[in-house]
């Protein structure tokens, strides 16, 4: 499977670009996103990975080396369990 890496910044900002990037790499068939770059998101880029994920047609098959800001966006916004394999909480959370 193909995998797309996520930039560091998935903000409002970049989300555009983001997503014609992404689209570019789906054109035959859906990617693997890679989250590890991944230092700054806000909701728009949580509503970018769920739309390609969730979405029909799937853009992305999943989402791979979440990263800390991340999952605490993903947490934040009530889309852990939905949008990560493991449903698990951040570090700072679970530590609570």
């Amino acid at each position: 499977m193909q995998r797309f890496t996520l930039p560091a910044q998935l903000d409002i900002r970049h989300v555009a670009g983001v997503h014609e990037a992404l689209m570019a790499a789906t054109a035959h068939g859906p990617v693997l996103l890679v989250a590890s770059e991944v230092a700054r998101v806000d909701t728009a880029g949580v509503q970018l990975l769920a739309s390609a994920l969730l979405g029909e047609p799937r853009a992305a098959a999943g989402l791979a080396d979440v990263t800390p800001p991340l999952r605490e966006a993903l947490v934040s916004l009530g889309l852990a369990e939905t949008l990560l394999a493991d449903g698990a909480q951040p570090t700072s959370a679970a530590s609570h």
